[in-house]
């Protein structure tokens, strides 16, 4: 039988390397497991600008110890905004994709140092974390990805 294990890092988590690195081996030693049987997600949660990811996700790729021996290692965020109520009506609006632009400077980063090249993981679109309670009912909306931003389009509801 072949035990394999997920482990989320937030970037707090990489405040000290050296207290990380004991930390997943202790995590090993305890589970019993080796770092190829771990899936390593790293966990920048809501990151509204590119130069974010961008910098928070390669110094987490450049420092997380034995980058090379977990099973796979990806680097998450979320860039759509908590609310889309101040965009306006009947219009294509986009919201750029800070988390896939900025793991694209990632990935360009690991590729000019031959360092490895962690997945891609995103919250798609809609914004990080639980939902919100939303008083009223939203205004329908359609929501499209492109290659750099989110367009969100918004129709107003029909007066009951």
């Amino acid at each position: 039988m072949s035990l394999t294990c997920a482990g989320r890092l937030l970037i707090t988590d990489f405040i000290n390397s050296t207290l990380l690195g004991q930390y997943l081996d202790g995590l090993l030693a305890v589970l019993q497991i080796n770092a190829s049987e771990v899936d390593i997600l790293i966990d920048l949660e809501f990151r509204r600008e590119q130069v974010e990811v961008k910098q928070l996700g390669g110094s987490a790729v450049s420092v997380l110890p034995n980058l090379g021996r977990w099973r796979t290692v990806t680097l998450a965020s979320g860039s759509f905004p908590s609310s889309i109520s101040n965009l306006p009506y009947k219009l294509w609006m986009p919201v750029p994709r800070a988390d896939w632009l900025g793991w694209l400077d990632v990935h360009s980063a690991q590729v000019k140092a031959a360092g490895r090249i962690p997945s891609y993981g995103d919250y798609g679109i809609r914004c990080g974390g639980p939902p919100t309670n939303i008083p009223n009912r939203p205004d329908p909306n359609i929501r499209y990805t492109s290659d750099k931003a989110i367009l969100v389009r918004s129709q107003k509801q029909m007066a009951r």
